[in-house]
């Protein structure tokens, strides 16, 4: 597993900040994207996701952001890369593509938290944790919009939801192709669900062996390999006037 170079990602004093899903969902989405693809981020929130992929593969990155703070600071973080990606500051739900069916590849960590979950009183993290802000149904039938027929989607998701998420998935004409499932410990109950689907697909499912975040008290060897491959180094910033 290879180390990129290091990116730096600010992120605002009082917003959302990413976690490891972001980063487990980047290791988990490079086996899948070709270099060359065009690629669309879904809920992008700093561009963490987008932007270690675009480091990794050349693509043609753009990201979709609904939260004007986030979108600030994607656009920020994607000129301090130094990586060439479009940031649309729109909500996704309402956005148009420019050229129908045109993108290979979706990628997203969504929100999916539900509606009995305590929501923050910080309206950016509660639209970056709620599903309500994003739901996945209407995400599905809304992406179909910009993906090529054969077209991959790529996204984590709670663990607990993976039976609805695949009946979803199927509904919306989307065949799980790969998944893998993210446990705390390996005596512990999985939380994560990493996923690649793709749209017409025949292909059978397959399963991925566990990825465990800790070995006792200490983070995997896996894990800290991922973390030193994304080489992401994340800063608490200001909006500038």
């Amino acid at each position: 597993m290879r180390k990129g170079r290091l990116i730096q990602i600010a992120q605002p004093m009082d917003g959302y900040a990413y976690t490891s899903d972001s980063l487990f969902l980047y290791h988990f989405a490079l086996d899948f994207i070709p270099q060359g693809a065009r690629v669309l981020d879904i809920g992008a929130g700093s561009g963490v996701l987008g932007l270690l992929c675009a480091r990794d593969v050349q693509v043609s990155l753009t990201m979709v952001e609904k939260t004007s703070k986030m979108a600030f600071f994607a656009r920020r973080n994607t000129e301090a890369a130094n990586i060439e990606a479009e940031v649309i500051e729109a909500d996704f739900l309402e956005l148009k593509p420019e050229i129908p069916q045109s993108f290979d590849i979706a990628i997203s960590n969504p929100p999916f938290y539900s509606s009995g979950h305590l929501k923050s009183p910080n309206p950016t993290i509660s639209a970056a944790k709620s599903e309500e802000n994003l739901p996945f149904e209407s995400l599905l039938a809304h992406l179909k919009q910009f993906l090529k027929p054969r077209g991959d989607f790529i996204f984590c998701f709670a663990s607990r939801e993976c039976d609805r998420v695949f009946k979803s998935l199927l509904e919306s004409s989307f065949k799980v192709e790969v998944v893998r499932f993210v446990h705390p410990k390996s005596n512990r109950d999985a939380t994560l669900l990493l996923c690649k689907a793709k749209l017409g697909s025949k292909t059978p499912t397959h399963v991925l062996p566990p990825l465990f975040v800790y070995e006792n008290d200490d983070f995997s060897q896996e894990v800290r390999a991922i973390f030193k491959a994304a080489c992401a180094h994340s800063i608490k910033a200001q909006m500038e006037c």
